[in-house]
C-alpha cells in the first residue's frame, strides 16, 4: 500500500566568505529546509534556497543572495541513499561536495562531485557535469551487475520535464498516475500531464518504487 514519504535528515558543513558551520538539512522528498546563522532557508533545490518570509534583515544580510536565493557558498554533505544488492537492501552514504557560485557571474558556475559509499566500497562520479542526474547515472554505471541505487533517479515512475530541469530535484513523480505516464505517446503529452504530477528529488525513496525499465518515457 502506498504511503506518504517520511521526512529524512542529513548533515554537512556549510562555508562562505564569513566562515564555516555545521548544517542539518531536512527533506520531505520535494523541499529542503535548513538553518544557518539564525536564518531558516527553504527551497526545492540547493541552488534555490531562500530565507523564509519575515527573516530578520540584519541576519539575512550576512549572506550572498541572487534573485532572493542563497549563492556563493559551498557544502560538504553526507546523504543517506538506499542500495539494492544481491536481493537485499543496504544503506549507502552519498557524499556530495557542492559549490554554488554567484549566478550573476558566468565564470562562477555550480560544481558538484558525488561519491557513493557502500560498506568498504566507494564509487565516484567524474564531477564534470554539474548535475545530480549525470553524477548519479555515472555512479550507477560503476556498480556491480545486479546492484542499483534504490532511489527516485532509478524509479519507473519518475521523469524529467521535456522543458528542462534544475541542479537537484525536479523529477516529475507519476506514482499517482502510473498508467497515464507509461502510456504517454510523447513529449507534448508529458508536458500536459506533468502539471498534475509532483516533483521529487533524485536521492529520495517512497514505497511505490519500481526499478526503471530502459527506454521508458522522455529520459529513456
Amino acid at each position: 500500500m502506498s504511503s506518504e514519504p517520511i521526512p529524512t535528515r542529513f548533515f554537512g558543513l556549510y562555508s562562505d566568505a564569513l566562515g564555516s558551520e555545521a548544517v542539518e538539512f531536512e527533506t520531505d522528498g520535494t523541499d529542503l529546509r535548513c538553518r544557518l546563522r539564525g536564518v531558516d532557508f527553504y527551497g526545492p533545490d540547493f541552488e534555490l534556497l531562500e530565507p523564509i518570509p519575515g527573516s530578520p534583515p540584519d541576519r539575512v544580510n550576512q549572506f550572498s543572495l541572487w534573485s532572493a536565493c542563497l549563492c556563493s557558498f559551498s557544502l560538504s554533505l553526507e546523504m543517506p541513499i538506499s542500495v539494492s544488492a544481491e536481493g537485499g537492501l543496504a544503506e549507502g552514504r552519498l557524499q556530495a561536495n557542492i559549490f554554488i557560485g554567484d549566478s550573476a557571474r558566468l565564470d562562477s558556475p555550480t560544481t558538484l562531485r558525488l561519491t557513493l559509499i557502500v560498506g568498504e566500497d566507494r564509487y565516484s562520479g567524474s564531477g564534470r557535469s554539474g548535475w545530480f542526474e549525470n553524477e548519479l547515472l555515472e555512479i550507477q554505471a560503476l556498480l556491480p551487475s545486479g546492484t542499483f541505487l534504490k532511489a527516485c533517479i532509478n524509479c519507473q515512475y519518475s521523469d524529467y520535464s521535456p522543458a528542462g530541469h534544475g541542479f537537484f530535484g525536479w523529477l516529475n513523480c507519476f506514482r499517482f498516475m502510473k498508467k497515464e505516464y507509461l502510456d504517454s505517446p510523447g513529449k507534448m503529452h508529458l508536458l500536459a500531464i506533468e502539471r498534475a504530477a509532483g516533483t521529487v528529488q533524485e536521492t529520495f525513496l517512497c514505497p511505490d518504487f519500481e526499478r526503471r525499465i530502459p527506454g521508458t518515457g522522455y529520459r529513456g
